[in-house]
């Protein structure tokens, strides 16, 4: 009735578990650099809408690594995104009070390179 699976000669397991070990590096490495969002919110959306945001960060991470051959710290990017992010939104129109505290300056050349 059923076929017998065909098996590794060395470690004795099935060919289809030794494709998917192979394959599955890539998942594993993104989950890794995932920062886990562990905050119980009654607002499934925002968690799904971070798990995105999160994702696509560390997919442009890896890359502008493969395009610049630079090896870094993992969370410094997301370090420097989200700056770039507070510094656009407080340079909005809606943020353009004097009461309201000015953003901190860093780098420009280095938030440029992030994309």
């Amino acid at each position: 009735m059923h076929s017998v699976p065909e098996r590794c000669e060395t470690s004795g397991k099935p060919e289809i578990v030794l494709t998917y070990n192979k394959s599955k590096g890539g998942v594993d490495t993104m989950d890794q650099m995932a920062y886990a969002f562990t905050e119980k919110t009654k607002r499934w959306l925002l968690a799904v809408l971070f798990n995105i945001v999160n994702l696509r960060a560390n997919a442009t991470r890896v890359k502008r690594q493969a395009r610049l051959s630079e090896h870094k710290l993992p969370h410094d990017d997301n370090q420097q995104l989200s700056l770039l992010l507070l510094q656009e939104s407080w340079h909005s129109s809606r943020c353009e009070g004097e009461h309201l505290a000015q953003p901190s300056t860093f780098t420009s050349n280095r938030a440029s390179t992030l994309f």
